[in-house]
């Protein structure tokens, strides 16, 4: 099954009052899978800072919405603070587990990469664990390359993690 057979999806941009539902994806994708660095569940007010420096236009955030329910979303950061990597952004996508495997991820992030283009940007780099093989293919399914791997990075459960850098370079 996929989405496309669902009821219909929003993709828009993320309003403050979708905060609680953000978190709450987050934290499943903490507590049920490996595909997030962060160890420990998070509140609202964890994640406030993580809102605030979405404030800026040029670093959106999409949700996903379903029958009027946060089901995902997606989102552009800085890469660095450094200005001469001003064009230069990383995404970040999220789903609620019922949400998974049905393609959702990937038409929210071509939304995201749609944006990123009309913003500006011209690379959109992301990270994704070397084990998650579900993100990794819908990363290379909307475009982006492997570039490297950074070796060992991560330390979970007492296990040494590799991380996989993608990217895309936004041309047009």
């Amino acid at each position: 099954m996929d989405f496309k057979s669902d009821p219909p999806t929003l993709f828009r941009p993320a309003a403050e009052a979708d905060l609680p539902a953000l978190t709450e994806i987050f934290n499943a994708a903490i507590t049920g899978t490996t595909s997030t660095g962060h160890l420990e569940v998070l509140t609202v007010k964890d994640r406030r800072s993580w809102w605030d420096s979405h404030l800026d236009p040029r670093y959106p955030i999409l949700s996903a919405e379903r029958a009027g329910e946060v089901v995902g979303y997606a989102s552009l950061s800085p890469w660095s603070p450094y200005p001469v990597y001003e064009q230069t952004v990383e995404s970040s996508l999220y789903l609620a587990p019922i949400s998974q495997g049905r393609g959702l991820g990937t038409a929210l992030m071509m939304a995201l990469l749609a944006e990123a283009r009309r913003l500006g940007h011209h690379v959109v780099l992301s990270r994704i664990w070397s084990q998650n093989a579900a993100s990794l293919a819908m990363c290379r399914k909307c475009g982006y390359e492997v570039i490297g791997t950074q070796r060992e990075v991560g330390l979970r459960n007492g296990v040494l993690e590799d991380c996989v850098l993608l990217q895309i370079i936004l041309v047009g």
